[in-house]
């Protein structure tokens, strides 16, 4: 089984101060309007690879594989 369950952001996004797992809390000063259109649709992405690899049957029902992405 080769699915990725999440993507790694782009230079650019990983700039984001809403896209900060990982790193601790946000950096709630450094967030403007413009972030935070960008880190949605990547945070939605993520979300969605995420559920289709739960759903695909050839999917492990074990919590590293099923669970964990989740």
């Amino acid at each position: 089984m080769t699915h990725a369950t999440h993507k790694t952001p782009s230079a650019e996004l990983a700039k984001n101060p809403l896209i900060s797992f990982g790193r601790g809390i946000a950096h709630y000063r450094e967030i403007n309007p413009a972030h935070i259109k960008p880190a949605i649709e990547f945070l939605l992405e993520n979300a969605q690879l995420a559920v289709d690899h739960a759903v695909d049957p050839s999917t492990p029902a074990h919590w590293n594989d099923l669970a964990e992405p989740l």
